[in-house]
């Protein structure tokens, strides 16, 4: 087994108002990545090149959050396997490692996705190939620690919800919203709640996102009519929440993704406190 390495560019856009690189940005450092395993192949030419550019969809993400990133010096070390791969679908598994300025490295997320490969002119998922399959094979890491999954969650029905507006900018070469800005919807939701929970006299605790897992049911398109985005706590700590979200079409109902986000609560200097009782009963 030999794993894929790659690099990760940082950017200063990729912090978020705490000054820590935003939950969101390590997503698309996963994708980033990602891309540089399917363009790469063994050799550097393939055969996988041909399955980014005919058509790859993300089906599930899990990400779970290990240590804060506060600078954007250095490129973070991307190490990446493949496990579970059935006839028309598998899975890549990502560890990535921030290096401070003496050289120590240090794991800051893992995670794993679930792709498919799609024929985009028949619009429909297809099988991989010989060749897709036996480069998979050769980076595959059967004994790497499994990632288990959120367990369901009881849903009281007791949502935040608003209308989620797809952005033009927020589509990917194959036409429908990218993978990476769910993350960005499902975080507006989780604002929106926090909002209303927060006594406008205090700002309560910081929230870290510590874990999420995203599962993609139906692509989103841009139109001018917005979808729903719903975001309910299904479950309080002492220190840490859940909370669950959907985003679906008010016209149909149909559900085109949800996601389970487990969140800590923080001080100022990102020690974990408790969650106190006048927010707990805002909740």
């Amino acid at each position: 087994m030999t794993r894929f390495e790659t690099g990760v560019e940082l950017r200063w856009s990729d912090l978020d108002a705490l000054r820590h690189v935003n939950n969101g940005a390590y997503v698309d450092f996963l994708q980033e990545a990602r891309v540089g395993l399917l363009l790469s192949g063994p050799d550097g030419t393939g055969p996988v090149r041909e399955l980014l550019g005919g058509g790859v969809l993300v089906a599930a993400h899990q990400v779970a959050y290990l240590r804060p990133m506060t600078s954007t010096r250095t490129p973070l070390r991307v190490s990446m396997w493949t496990e579970k791969i059935g006839a028309a679908r598998f899975t890549v598994g990502y560890e990535l490692f921030d290096r401070d300025r003496s050289g120590v490295e240090t794991l800051v997320c893992s995670a794993r996705s679930v792709l498919c490969p799609f024929d985009l002119s028949a619009q429909r998922v297809r099988r991989l190939s010989p060749d897709e399959r036996a480069f998979f094979e050769s980076v595959r890491d059967d004994a790497a620690e499994p990632m288990r999954p959120l367990a369901p969650a009881t849903r009281s029905g007791l949502a935040v919800r608003g209308d989620l507006r797809v952005r033009w900018g927020d589509l990917d070469s194959y036409g429908h919203v990218n993978n990476v800005r769910y993350f960005d919807y499902f975080q507006e939701g989780r604002l929106w709640l926090l909002d209303r929970a927060r006594d406008s006299a205090s700002a309560g605790p910081y929230w870290v996102v510590a874990r999420q897992d995203v599962r993609y049911l139906e692509q989103l398109n841009h139109r001018l009519e917005p979808y729903r985005l719903s975001t309910e706590v299904t479950h309080l700590g002492r220190t840490s929440m859940r909370l669950d979200a959907t985003i679906t079409d008010p016209r149909t109902d149909t559900v085109h993704a949800t996601c389970s986000t487990v969140c800590v609560a923080t001080d100022r200097d990102g020690r974990s406190v408790s969650i106190g009782d006048d927010f707990r009963a805002r909740v």
